[in-house]
């Protein structure tokens, strides 16, 4: 996931497979890159047109109905079986003037970006002559006085098994296999510079990698934001964890170096001993959260260590007789933890923002869907620090939950300029802070209100010099 996260910040193209990467290669070097993501297809054969269809949708591409002028056109020109909608089906009778015809047209509307041709080879057509004919047609199209569009070719077909006689001479050379029809053709489609794929998912994976391409070529730079240096106030918090030869900080530090941070936090009151706890509880108010903390406790809810909804005094002493007990039973006595008590925070959207070092990459910012779902969906982007404020934005759209951030039917959205504000101050911590190893903050609890959104619980290791 780091990889593809720099990556996708570089402008890279990822190819899956080697297959893929000569297919893509292919695509790049002889067609001008899409200018959007609207797909129209034009073949002969309705089963591979609508695997197509289906293919360029799944990649993030459209396939929209053609213009009423060109569907008038195309009803003009081919029989009435024929389909003139998006994808554009002509039938097996199609000719290789029809091809010609068609395609000329098709490439002219302005509601197409690119052109995928799907041939399948009939009996009584020339794939040699349909491939000349497209080849001419996308030269005519590649002229400097007209807009550039991407043509591509799906030509299907293939040679199958070759056999040879049962018995042979030993002395006699095999005669060199010939080509089919099809592969001729697609030896003239590749004379005219027109990328040709043997299957539609192909196709449709080469001209959704140049559009992604372009789509990242033309995206705005972006603003790195400088906040106020916050070293001076974080040293003291530094040293004394130095000083500790503690990599984990504390409660308490951790709700300072956020507070220096810029990064609101829910108020918490920390207790040495359970029976601080009754005073405590007082001071923040039912209803509240009560979470254990430990130098050997990293993961407050792995050891069932976090205690929500309390709404009383009594609720507070059955819950932490049974808290103890859990506790006791996985080798933590009394007076090897304290507590944290906080008030209790309905609603809000959870998510998950973070900082982490990756070997030879450096500083990496983390966002997600929070809370428990954290490591069950794991629903969550990366970036390297440091990170503009669009590619804040981008961090927060691209998580499969952002419909959910951005409101479902009749919600509101959240506050998202309080996300990206978070991520960008997370993002110069990251950069002036090299001694945080690792900070999570999981949950932050967003809400339509900015002025409710705050961080509930966070942890941050040191790297100990």
């Amino acid at each position: 996931a780091l990889f593809d996260a720099l990556l996708h910040q570089c402008g890279v193209i990822r190819a899956e497979t080697v297959e893929e990467w000569f297919d893509f290669a292919l695509a790049f070097a002889h067609q001008p890159l899409p200018r959007g993501p609207h797909v129209a297809i034009l073949t002969n054969a309705g089963g591979p047109g609508i695997m197509l269809a289906d293919a360029c949708e799944l990649l993030g591409l459209e396939v929209p109905p053609l213009s009423p002028d060109t569907q008038a056109f195309l009803k003009r020109l081919l029989p009435g079986e024929a389909s003139t909608a998006n994808p554009v089906d002509m039938i097996a009778s199609a000719t290789e003037e029809t091809f010609k015809q068609a395609l000329e047209r098709i490439a002219r509307d302005e509601n197409v970006d690119a052109v995928i041709v799907c041939f399948v080879p009939p009996v009584m057509t020339d794939a040699m002559k349909v491939a000349a004919r497209v080849g001419e047609v996308t030269e005519r199209m590649s002229q400097p006085d007209k807009p550039a569009k991407p043509i591509l070719g799906c030509f299907m077909g293939a040679r199958g098994v070759v056999r040879t006689p049962e018995r042979q001479p030993s002395d006699e050379i095999l005669p060199a296999p010939q080509l089919t029809p099809v592969e001729l053709a697609v030896e003239e489609l590749q004379r005219h510079h027109i990328p040709a794929y043997a299957f539609p998912e192909s196709a449709a994976r080469s001209l959704a990698a140049m559009l992604r391409y372009r789509t990242w070529r033309e995206k705005p730079t972006g603003r790195i934001i400088a906040f106020p240096s916050i070293r001076p106030a974080v040293e003291p918090i530094l040293a004394a964890a130095r000083q500790a030869h503690r990599e984990w900080l504390s409660e308490r530090e951790i709700a300072s170096l956020l507070a220096a941070c810029g990064i609101p936090m829910v108020r918490s009151v920390s207790v040495k001993t359970r029976g601080a706890l009754s005073d405590a509880a007082r001071s923040v108010g039912f209803p509240l959260v009560v979470k254990v903390v430990s130098p050997g406790i990293i993961h407050k809810a792995r050891v069932g260590g976090v205690l929500v909804d309390i709404r009383n005094e009594m609720e507070l002493t059955g819950q932490l007789d049974r808290l103890e007990a859990r506790l006791a039973d996985q080798g933590f006595v009394p007076g090897s933890y304290g507590f944290v008590v906080q008030p209790m925070v309905g609603g809000g959207r959870e998510v998950i923002m973070g900082i982490s070092r990756a070997p030879r990459i450096g500083p990496v910012l983390m966002f997600g869907l929070g809370g428990i779902f954290v490591e069950t969906l794991k629903d969550v982007v990366f970036r390297m620090a440091p990170i503009t404020d669009l590619e804040a934005l981008e961090m927060i759209a691209g998580i499969r939950a952002y419909p959910i951030l951005k409101g479902l039917p009749g919600q509101p959205s959240v506050a998202m300029d309080v996300l990206k504000e978070v991520l960008l101050r997370l993002s110069q911590l990251a950069m002036e802070i090299p001694e945080i190893a690792e900070l999570d903050i999981n949950p932050f609890l967003a809400f339509p209100d900015s002025g409710q959104c705050l961080a509930v619980d966070a942890r941050i290791r040191m790297v100990l010099p």
